[in-house]
């Protein structure tokens, strides 16, 4: 009897079930042979009529009074007639606040369901050009809010050079647009299912790599990479290989730039009464053989943004459980919901390549001290840059004892003020961490933060350093403030470093441009140091290049120079601010 078919357009007409299988395509299975690819329709028909029969044997053996019946109608609907109305209604009740959805693997009739439901008024649901002929697409979803200047479609352009890397791929695998927020950062957004055993990824990346490059915007690749823990080269890609490619093309992922490889996003374990018996596991055996994987990542420039609160989710609420096997009849999908928040930093206009080691070549070849020495004598009689109070107490630290009560607290009081960066009377987990790098003392802070409220007063910071105290030796506490004052220094450095940027900054745009930076910087080494420190080439300076490359400088300075240099710079930079 012929049944009726729903079309990946839309349309219907009525097949026999024979006439709904395809090919099966040795480009995305290579174990295939040609002559297996040209007969693989009649003999996928012989094969499942085989299996049918024998699964219905069986399973009529084990339970003969027909309750698998039941069970099978209840699998049926969560994993096939209701699927995509419980996927739906996760994410537009459990993930409300997501900004871009990025998906994989879907039916177009999955992405119709979404353009009538309520997604449609909130969300740009976007869809490859060329849909999958086996109606498996990526797809990204916009909210309206944020990206209200619609998108310019990339993934012709990127799929292009990914066919010119000969990998393996299909179309409706990758979808790409390149759009705006309305803050105006615009980003490169990117979603892409791999192949079966993630050969396509490696190339993938690299062709949208290049895109962003091509077109700008700053990178937001969401993946199933089809990666395993344990790869096999040219063969099968290992969560390694692909870490390896994340930090030599400078990426980031949303689990960190090297995660553990046991980081699984999948646990599938097939039963024997599926299909593919020679992956079927047991019970006991489903986490060690079992289809458990660390397949799905969200990818980024790690110089361009950071990610916080990473999850992920098998149970549709926001919560993952261990060694569970999904998808389940609550959670329809054999993939975890992988959920991130990404923080940009400050945008870059356009980019060039610069060659830093040009840079430094000319600073080895030439006295730095002489090119500085007629600016410096010109400075001694100004009134002096106010002390850094983490270096005044360093000194103080390596003379005082920590035995007596009263001088411990006068010196915790003083490394409670200079922790304090903003002076506003608490050390919040911020401020603590900028300043703190030792792990003892950071585990610490949830034990001295009494009142559970993420910042330390006075009161408690003096009242939980003085247990700490207690338990340990002289020699121990005084050890412990002088590692988290040394560990601390640099942050000292970066306000008074952040104090000069804002000066130098003389729009106010969150940006020094050269023509800026020329107007009030007047030492030749540290107007050829600029390029170095500008390390997008765009031609301008961001608050964290200008942290980072003053921090390289001053990493070859003593406190006395580096201190004599940041006041020649901040002498001029009000001077010019004045005028």
């Amino acid at each position: 009897d012929k049944l009726h078919h729903s079309n990946n357009d839309g349309s219907s007409c009525s097949k026999v079930p024979a006439a709904l299988l395809g090919k099966i395509s040795r480009a995305k299975y290579q174990a295939v042979t040609e002559e297996e690819e040209e007969i693989s329709i009649p003999l996928q028909t012989l094969c499942l009529a085989i299996f049918d029969a024998t699964l219905v044997y069986i399973i009529n053996s084990i339970s003969p009074d027909g309750g698998w019946q039941v069970l099978k109608k209840d699998m049926i609907k969560a994993l096939y007639a209701e699927k995509d109305e419980r996927i739906i209604e996760i994410m537009e009740h459990v993930y409300s606040d997501v900004d871009i959805f990025l998906l994989q693997e879907c039916a177009s009739a999955f992405a119709r369901k979404l353009s009538q439901s309520g997604f449609s008024e909130k969300y740009e649901i976007i869809t490859p050009p060329v849909l999958s002929a086996a109606d498996q697409n990526s797809l990204i979803l916009l909210r309206n809010s944020i990206f209200p200047n619609g998108f310019t479609d990339l993934t012709s352009s990127l799929v292009l050079r990914v066919k010119v890397s000969s990998a393996a791929t299909a179309d409706g695998d990758l979808v790409a647009v390149l759009a705006k927020s309305s803050s105006g950062h615009q980003l490169l957004v990117a979603s892409f299912h791999g192949d079966t055993n993630g050969l396509a990824t490696l190339p993938v990346l690299q062709a949208v790599a290049d895109g962003q490059k091509e077109h700008g915007g700053t990178l937001v690749f969401g993946l199933d990479a089809n990666c395993k823990d344990t790869g096999k080269p040219g063969k099968i890609l290992g969560v390694e290989e692909f870490y390896t490619k994340c930090e030599t093309g400078n990426f980031s992922t949303c689990w960190g730039d090297k995660p553990a490889a046991d980081n699984y996003t999948t646990l599938n374990a097939r039963t024997f009464l599926q299909p593919q018996l020679h992956k079927a596991v047991k019970e006991s055996e489903k986490a060690t053989k079992g289809g458990r994987s660390p397949k799905d990542f969200i990818v980024f420039p790690r110089d361009a943004a950071r990610c916080s609160d990473t999850s992920k989710d098998n149970t549709g609420s926001r919560s993952f459980i261990k060694d569970m096997v999904f998808p389940t009849l609550d959670f329809p999908s054999d993939h975890a919901i992988i959920a991130t928040t990404l923080h940009f930093f400050l945008q870059q206009s356009t980019i060039r390549m610069v060659d830093p080691q040009a840079i430094m070549d000319y600073v080895a070849k030439h006295d730095i001290e002489a090119c500085l020495s007629k600016a410096i004598n010109e400075i001694l009689a100004l009134p002096t840059l106010p002390p850094n109070p983490l270096y005044d107490i360093g000194r103080k630290l390596m003379t005082m004892g920590a035995g007596n009560g009263s001088a411990r607290e006068m010196l915790l009081k003083q490394v409670f003020n200079a922790i304090d960066l903003n002076r506003a009377g608490k050390v919040d987990t911020e401020e603590y961490k900028a300043s703190v790098k030792s792990e003892i003392m950071l585990k610490f802070f949830d034990y001295m933060d009494s009142q559970g409220s993420g910042q330390l007063s006075l009161e408690e910071w003096l009242a939980g350093m003085g247990k700490l105290g207690s338990a340990i030796s002289d020699e121990q506490f005084e050890g412990e403030l002088k590692a988290l004052l040394v560990e601390a220094r640099p942050v000292g450095r970066n306000m008074i470093l952040k104090k000069i940027f804002t000066a130098l900054d003389l729009d106010a745009s969150g940006m020094v441009d050269f023509a800026e930076y020329r107007a009030s910087v007047k030492s030749e080494i540290m107007l050829k140091f600029f390029d170095y420190m500008d390390s997008q080439g765009s031609g301008q300076l961001s608050l964290e290049e200008w942290l980072a490359g003053m921090g390289k400088l001053g990493s070859a300075m003593s406190d006395e120079r580096f201190e004599r240099e940041l006041k020649a710079l901040l002498v001029e930079a009000k001077t010019l601010e004045k005028r």
